[in-house]
């Protein structure tokens, strides 16, 4: 009898063995055989294997892409299609044909999945997208990458949010009421604190104490105001959009908030690429998110500490980006930056303090022009936070 070890890379996977009922001398021909015959069992078995574990991971993979809610698409590099789970057939209506291959924006015709889509270039990040039948879908995109980190593909995921949505309306309209009606008794007590000392004359104490409560009634207002103003972007419709040079006015803001930036010595440095597109949108928002972007980077930036402001083009997009040297943001707060009243812990006192809605205002504005808003940042190493806009006549454009 012949016994032969079935090995596959180093790993013993069985063995092979060929018994004579009577006396037999193996011959070094027949061993030879025999040992080529073992080493082709091997692979044979480990193939066998690999395609039942693969099978396996596929019809798994299959079943949950099936049973999902949400809607997956994965396309090549070029955003040709590559799957799609019923959901997403559901959801954009499309045949039950096999469509892989074809173009996203060839079956898909929504501007914002094309933009989300070609925004994951080299993280995962999340986007709104609004059907035209009112229903709004968290998409979160991101690229596949081969080993050597180039990208062969890329992944949304949508999520049904219609019914958060509406929550967050209802919530936003109720502090928006409230707000409102805190104005008038605000302004009373903003009146009445500075004429106290036109009725009598106040101690050093009492001085003290009107100052804070003018100042404290000031801050109150400014925040009613940023909450009512939050409340009108979100309703405005776009009816008076223009075409604007984003870098001209990236420029006029960058000069306006020059003599803050001097006042706490801090420099700032505007950059520009050559030939960027224009932009279409409402001129007073887009200045706005812009002013906020520029005005965060120099609030949190230490005396001599620079701030540098970038236009430049990314594929149909047009992309600003401020960077500063200041005190950074940890991971864990970076994930809740864009939200309503979020500041970062330990940043709430002192020069920092702060409505909360700097970067609210910022991201829906980005997302009332068909763009986005995300951020790059290590704590103690200063922050980066981009504003990518859809060039104007692009695919993300609205008129």
């Amino acid at each position: 009898m012949i016994a032969l070890p079935l090995l596959h890379e180093a790993n013993l996977l069985g063995g092979l063995w060929l018994g004579y009922s009577a006396s037999h001398h193996f011959s070094p021909e027949e061993s030879n055989l025999l040992t080529t015959l073992a080493g082709q069992a091997a692979v044979a078995v480990a193939n066998a294997r690999l395609f039942e574990t693969s099978e396996g991971g596929r019809q798994q993979l299959a079943a949950i892409l099936t049973a999902t809610p949400d809607a997956v698409i994965v396309t090549d590099s070029r955003l040709r299609i590559l799957l799609l789970n019923p959901a997403a057939k559901d959801l954009f209506e499309l045949p039950e044909e096999d469509i892989r291959g074809r173009r996203i924006n060839e079956m898909i015709h929504h501007p914002q999945l094309a933009v989300a889509l070609r925004a994951s270039d080299e993280r995962t990040s999340a986007h709104e997208i609004k059907l035209a039948d009112g229903r709004t879908f968290s998409a979160s995109t991101s690229s596949i990458f081969r080993q050597d980190g180039s990208i062969i593909g890329r992944l949304a995921v949508l999520r049904d949010v219609t019914d958060f949505k509406q929550l967050d309306r209802q919530k936003t309209d109720a502090i928006a009421a409230v707000s409102h009606d805190l104005k008038n008794p605000l302004s009373l007590m903003h009146g009445y604190a500075t004429m106290l000392p036109m009725v009598g004359k106040l101690n050093v104490r009492q001085r003290e104490f009107s100052k804070k409560i003018v100042v404290g009634v000031e801050q109150m207002s400014k925040l009613i105001e940023d909450v009512l103003d939050l409340q009108r972007i979100e309703s405005i419709l776009g009816s008076d959009w223009e075409t604007h040079r984003f870098e001209e006015l990236t420029q006029n803001v960058l000069e306006e908030a020059r003599p803050t930036a001097i006042a706490k010595g801090i420099q700032l440095e505007y950059s520009l690429a050559d030939e960027i597109r224009p932009v279409s949108g409402d001129e007073s928002l887009l200045r706005r998110a812009i002013r906020h972007l520029i005005d965060n980077g120099v609030r949190y930036t230490k005396a001599g500490g620079t701030v540098r402001v970038h236009v430049d083009m990314r594929a149909d997009d047009v992309v600003l980006s401020v960077t500063d040297n200041g005190v950074g943001i940890s991971r864990a707060d970076q994930d809740r930056l864009f939200e309503r009243f979020y500041r970062v812990s330990g940043q709430q006192d002192g020069e920092y303090v702060g409505s909360g809605l700097g970067l609210t205002f910022v991201k829906s504005i980005s997302e009332r022009h068909g763009g986005r808003v995300w951020l790059e940042s290590q704590l103690g190493q200063g922050s980066t936070f981009f504003l990518s806009l859809p060039a104007s006549g692009g695919e993300g454009d609205q008129s």
